[in-house]
C-alpha cells in the first residue's frame, strides 16, 4: 500500500512537471524580443537569458538554444538599431 501511494504521489509530481515545461515551451515559443543598445538585457525576456551584443542574439535557455541553433547555428542576426523579432 505504501509503494502505492509513493508511486501516485511520483505520478502526480511528474504531471506538474510537464504542465510548467508545456508552458514554458509556448511562452518561449511567442516571446518577442527588442534591443535598444548593446549588452542590452531587456526587462520583457529577463526571464529567459537572452543577452543582445552587436548585431547578435545570445541565448543561455535550452529551448531558445535549440531553436536558435535551427536558426541560425546558434546566433541571430540582425541589422544595427532598434530590433524586434517573435520565434515561432
Amino acid at each position: 500500500m505504501k509503494n502505492k501511494v509513493n508511486l501516485t504521489l511520483l505520478l502526480f509530481a511528474f504531471a506538474i512537471q510537464l504542465s510548467f515545461a508545456q508552458s514554458n515551451l509556448q511562452q518561449a515559443a511567442s516571446i518577442s524580443i527588442n534591443a535598444d543598445s548593446v549588452g542590452e538585457v531587456n526587462p520583457n525576456i529577463l526571464g529567459t537569458n537572452i543577452l543582445y551584443f552587436g548585431p547578435q542574439w545570445y541565448t543561455l535557455n535550452p529551448t531558445f538554444k535549440s531553436r536558435m541553433n535551427e536558426l541560425n547555428n546558434g546566433q541571430v542576426r540582425w541589422p544595427e538599431g532598434n530590433h524586434s523579432g517573435i520565434y515561432n
